[in-house]
């Protein structure tokens, strides 16, 4: 699964996606069974997995060409300013997510 998108900066709340396998789903940043997000909260660019996360300082203004990639084994977030976060995944190989 493959999202893209842009984003700007400075704003007032983050963007954030969420990939989960469940039917619904109550958002916060610790790692969760059954979902993925990643977004910006401030000016920290997070992603947080099943398991684990990760996050990097990204405060550069401007607008941001993103990506978020899951497959069987990984999921990546990166943008045209700050880079990429990866973290070794298994939601991808989930029958059913929502996005």
């Amino acid at each position: 699964m493959c999202v893209s998108g842009s984003h700007s900066l400075p704003f007032a709340c983050g963007v954030c996606v969420l990939c989960c396998s469940l039917h619904s789903y109550e958002w916060e940043w610790e790692p969760t069974v059954g979902s993925v997000r990643v977004g910006w909260a401030g000016s920290v660019k997070q992603l947080a997995g099943q398991r684990a996360s990760a996050e990097v300082a990204c405060a550069a203004f401007g607008v941001y060409a993103i990506d978020v990639v899951l497959s069987a084994s990984a999921v990546e977030f990166s943008d045209d300013v700050c880079g990429a976060l990866v973290l070794s995944e298994t939601l991808g190989e989930s029958p059913s997510l929502y996005l």
